[in-house]
């Protein structure tokens, strides 16, 4: 009975810390940008990728494959909702110079034939292979080996993506973690490489980062957000941060302008990405980011 009792106070302290926590939180509304388009496209096409191989693998029948579409958590808009559904795909394989491995599932609704497939795999692929392959990899891997991600903080959401759903319509891009998967709509209107490198960050270091017990501080330091969506929950604020953290520190001619408002708006964000990146021997290939120390 004592132990169930202990166990009780126990969950009822953790919980009056979270909810502090996030009360604290929550009372910071500042923002600097209202979203990531403000940043604009950052990755060039002509840009090199780690992308080594797209081996097109089969197209599914029986609609063999299950996915929820639909709007991102925390978003409100009753003209869209998730909904689950069964569909067939054209699959890809794409390789990438580490020998990692991306699944791309096209829906057949969106790509009819194998060519419109293909010319979809191979620009999301090429595009996943010119991020930091840490996004793309996950923060699994140190010294050669993967650990199990199930055994460390973040519930495995650091694994890396694993598969890459391409769909048909014009709902918002979404990580499931669950499966190491994120689903995007090219018919959205978004600026794609940011938009992918935000959902990668919530399957390869979200987890990670927001258990770090020097990232909150990090957080109160700045005493802002970067952008508007930033300020929904921890992860998202990783999520968002780290396009902006690649922009300052990987891109090459980045505006000076916008460069210095960054780093003015998160500096000790910035400096925790810094040494994350470093302290965990992270891959940034194909990008070459100055690191600060």
């Amino acid at each position: 009975m004592k132990k169930i009792l202990g166990v009780m106070i126990l969950g009822l302290v953790l919980s009056s810390y979270t909810n502090a926590v996030t009360s604290n939180e929550a009372k910071n509304k500042k923002y600097i940008y209202k979203s990531l388009d403000d940043l604009k496209t950052i990755i060039k096409k002509e840009d090199p990728s780690d992308l080594k191989e797209l081996k097109f693998i089969r197209k599914s029948d029986n609609k063999e494959f299950f996915v929820v579409s639909g709007l991102a958590h925390g978003v409100k808009d009753t003209r869209k909702k998730r909904s689950a559904y069964e569909f067939d795909a054209f699959v890809f394989h794409g390789i990438y110079n580490s020998g990692y491995k991306i699944i791309f599932q096209i829906d057949i609704k969106f790509a009819k034939n194998l060519e419109k497939a293909e010319k979809y795999a191979f620009k999301y692929a090429k595009l996943m292979g010119q991020m930091p392959s840490f996004l793309r990899e996950g923060t699994t891997k140190f010294d050669g080996e993967y650990k199990d991600a199930n055994l460390g903080v973040g519930s495995g959401t650091e694994r890396g993506v694993k598969t890459i759903v391409i769909g048909k319509g014009s709902y918002s891009w979404w990580a499931d973690f669950n499966q190491s998967r994120f689903i995007l709509y090219p018919q959205s209107k978004n600026q794609e490489d940011l938009v992918l490198m935000h959902e990668s960050a919530h399957l390869s270091i979200h987890g990670k980062i927001t258990s770090d017990k020097k990232w909150y501080p990090a957080v109160l330091a700045d005493g802002k957000y970067i952008t508007k969506y930033a300020r929904t929950n921890r992860g998202e604020d990783v999520a968002e941060t780290i396009s902006f953290w690649v922009a300052v520190r990987c891109i090459e001619n980045f505006s000076e302008k916008k460069k210095n408002k960054i780093l003015k708006a998160i500096p000790n964000r910035l400096k925790f990405l810094d040494n994350y990146v470093k302290e965990n021997k992270l891959s940034t290939s194909p990008m070459v980011c100055d690191l600060k120390n």
